[in-house]
């Protein structure tokens, strides 16, 4: 590893982070942003933070980065929830032990999403995408998946968030480029003390438990290529033969709610001239806005899927 990437790497140890004010981890998050698109041959975008509510960590909104003021700041989770007896809204905070690692992760995976619309738009050399292992077919895939069509909405269902293409290929991205820059920071350092916790979040919420869970309730051990061909019939228009079609009418039947959801507030597609508002709990898809990278939590107002 480099000196400067073990630089940048260095100032999201809990011991660096906890000395930092809220304008230099918002310009370690800047300089993580740069590195990450280098990595991933993209251009970088800006970082901003705002104070987004529940259990959102950031999200991408195809132009910028935008990350949770209220984790990067404090370490929670801030939500405002009426109660039912009284009417009242009240304020609820929810704490993020592993904040430091969560913002790293937040970056690499919402980068993630930035890659993903410049090479869907042609904006990377496809030879150049061949080396990284993005095939021609991947990208047909990502782009059906991120029609305002065919996003699944966490808030309709969080299991085939989770797994759909998008949204799986960002949260690898964004573990395996924490878990990498933390094992070495780990191994030259010493354990960081919130580094358990975040290991325990993403195993919860892995590609693999959501795929299981999603196998059961669809009754369909193929759910997953099952969402995908019927994201590519709905955007393509392609004649995709379904092994469990009951399986097929269900997941229709989310993509259309999450359509609805998408129209409702204001969401529309990136490839359609404007700059979508998809979201990453994680909510994803480039051109999105929602929840980004990290463990999610099951806490009521909190709750939210991940990728």
């Amino acid at each position: 590893m480099d000196e400067r990437t073990a630089e940048i790497y260095s100032k999201f140890r809990n011991e660096n982070w906890e000395k930092m004010d809220l304008s230099k981890r918002l310009e370690a998050l800047q300089e993580l942003e740069n590195l990450s698109a280098s990595l991933n041959h993209s251009a970088p975008r800006n970082v901003t933070a705002k104070e987004l509510e529940g259990a959102s960590y950031g999200y991408y909104d195809g132009n910028g980065i935008v990350v949770n003021k209220h984790i990067l700041e404090k370490g929670i989770m801030v939500a405002n929830v009426k109660d039912e007896n009284t009417g009242k809204i009240e304020q609820m905070t929810h704490p993020v032990p592993d904040a430091n690692i969560q913002m790293m992760d937040t970056i690499f995976h919402e980068d993630y999403h930035s890659f993903q619309e410049q090479a869907v738009n042609g904006e990377i050399p496809m030879e150049t995408l061949k080396a990284m292992g993005i095939t021609e077919k991947t990208l047909h895939n990502w782009q059906s998946n991120n029609s305002v069509l065919n996003y699944v909405d966490p808030e309709v269902d969080g299991v085939l968030y989770r797994i759909q293409g998008l949204e799986r290929s960002a949260f690898a991205a964004g573990e395996k480029h924490t878990l990498e820059a933390f094992g070495f920071l780990n191994a030259k350092y010493g354990e960081d003390p919130n580094f358990r916790e975040y290991i325990t979040g993403i195993s919860q919420n892995s590609y693999a438990c959501n795929l299981s869970m999603a196998q059961k309730i669809y009754g369909d051990t193929n759910i997953q290529n099952t969402l995908q061909g019927k994201m590519n019939e709905r955007y393509y228009m392609e004649n995709v033969q379904y092994f469990n079609k009951s399986s097929a009418q269900k997941v229709e039947s989310v993509l259309d709610r999450s359509m609805l959801e998408a129209l409702k507030t204001n969401k529309t597609e990136t490839d359609a001239g404007e700059k979508g508002t998809l979201g990453h709990s994680n909510h994803g898809g480039f051109g999105g806005s929602g929840f980004s990278g990290g463990s999610g939590s099951s806490m009521g107002a909190f709750s939210g899927g991940l990728e």
